[in-house]
């Protein structure tokens, strides 16, 4: 919404799309990528996220792994297995 182009086209993996918005994309707008500092939202858009992935030759497990900074990738997930399970 403000213009700012894509991290993925400029090389970096973003956890925007699966990331709680709010934040007034401060990272994006100066340059940087999304780290997730807001947490991960619950029901992301799966279908499109993984089709962004793929266009940029990433995996879900390789975005998931990028969750150290605010909260443990393990702990995302096991989280992430508990709930396609129960689904």
């Amino acid at each position: 919404m403000k213009g700012n182009v894509c991290v993925f086209l400029r090389g970096m993996i973003c956890l925007g799309p699966i990331t709680r918005a709010g934040c007034g994309a401060i990272c994006i707008t100066n340059g940087d990528r999304c780290e997730g500092c807001r947490g991960r939202i619950s029901n992301p858009n799966e279908r499109a996220a993984k089709e962004v992935l793929a266009e940029h030759g990433l995996t879900v497990e390789q975005i998931m792994n990028e969750f150290t900074l605010f909260q443990s990738s393990s702990e995302v997930t096991k989280n992430d297995s508990e709930e396609r399970h129960l689904h």
